[in-house]
């Protein structure tokens, strides 16, 4: 029984944080079919805080860290990155409809991290007072560029291929009626 109390407590304290009271409210406007929009500026300017805040942390987090416990974080971020883009890839590309070039496009977003995602969810670790090593915001890069460069290069490699199979060779001009993807 105590864990059911536990379980309704977590949930009544979750419906007075105001990160889901904005959700819902969001839902509602939608249903609603209101025409509300944050302006731009607004929205900018809280996502520039955010950042600041991410960066400033982190880059002191790093400077204080031990290189080699960043090192591992650093090395999985990257596997990460990869993996999203690899498993994607495979994923959305064999979806009827779906362009291959869109599909690795979609799998590199997929595995590059939203900076302002990661700003709001460590926002929202320090004010459940959720411990975390500093230095996470410094493993954006590593995942983000990891992930675009695994797409961009799935993407060359299956453009190579398709011009390869249609008989044309890749530095030929005579290749634009050839669709790359």
């Amino acid at each position: 029984m105590e864990t059911v109390s536990d379980i309704a407590s977590s949930i009544l304290n979750q419906f007075q944080k105001p990160t889901l009271a904005f959700l819902i409210g969001g839902m509602v406007l939608a249903a609603a079919r209101s025409r509300l929009e944050v302006p731009e500026a607004i929205y900018k300017f809280i996502v520039a805080l955010l950042l600041l805040k991410v960066g400033m942390s982190a880059g002191m987090s790093v400077r204080s860290a031990d290189l080699m416990a960043l090192l591992v974080p650093a090395v999985m971020a990257i596997a990460v990155g990869v993996g999203i883009v690899l498993l994607g890839t495979v994923t959305l590309t064999r979806i009827r409809g779906v362009a291959p070039i869109d599909g690795y496009a979609t799998a590199g977003l997929f595995g590059a991290v939203s900076a302002s995602t990661l700003a709001a969810g460590m926002a929202v670790l320090e004010t459940e007072g959720i411990a975390y090593e500093g230095f996470i915001g410094a493993l954006y890069p590593f995942m983000d560029v990891a992930a675009l460069i695994t797409a961009i290069v799935l993407a060359r490699m299956a453009t190579a291929r398709r011009v390869a199979a249609a008989g044309v060779s890749p530095d030929c001009q005579s290749a634009s009626n050839v669709d790359p993807l």
